[in-house]
């Protein structure tokens, strides 16, 4: 990142001296040695963790549609009323897995609303209020008013 920098600094000595190639091969360099490694094996994290949450969907699916099976063979449940269960169940894994998207940002929302309303019952040291009768000009006096600042 140094020879980065230095180059966008220095962009005019580089380009004088045609050292494009040699700066460019350089951070190819750096880069290959730093980043290159570090994203390979977040990549490789990632990927392993896709697979894994979708090996356990597709095993649920498995295992419910086997139990289902079952159920329907020995004569306890219609196949109408395992698809709407199976269904109902698919629709609330759905909608419980968008709502744990937002349980961080819900998580926070308790400390944002007394950050909130903390700034908006804030009483400051000075009054900070610029005219008297909220404001509003009192057409019968027409001067000003000087007032004291408390200490």
């Amino acid at each position: 990142t140094t020879i980065l920098l230095e180059s966008v600094n220095g962009i005019r000595e580089v380009k004088t001296f045609s050292l494009e190639t040699m700066i460019a091969r350089e951070i190819k360099t750096g880069l290959s040695d730093t980043i290159v490694p570090a994203a390979e094996k977040a990549a490789l994290i990632k990927g392993i963790g896709m697979g894994l949450t979708q090996s356990v969907n597709f095993l649920v699916y498995t295992f419910a549609f086997w139990v289902g099976g079952e159920l329907i063979g020995t004569g306890r449940i219609e196949f109408a009323d395992f698809m709407t269960a199976i269904w109902a169940m698919a629709f609330a894994a759905s909608g419980v897995g968008s709502a744990a998207i937002f349980a961080g940002d819900a998580a926070k929302a308790p400390a944002a609303l007394k950050a909130i309303f903390d700034t908006l019952d804030h009483e400051p040291d000075i009054c900070s209020n610029p005219w008297e009768n909220k404001g509003l000009a009192d057409p019968t006096v027409g001067t000003p008013v000087v007032r004291s600042l408390p200490e």
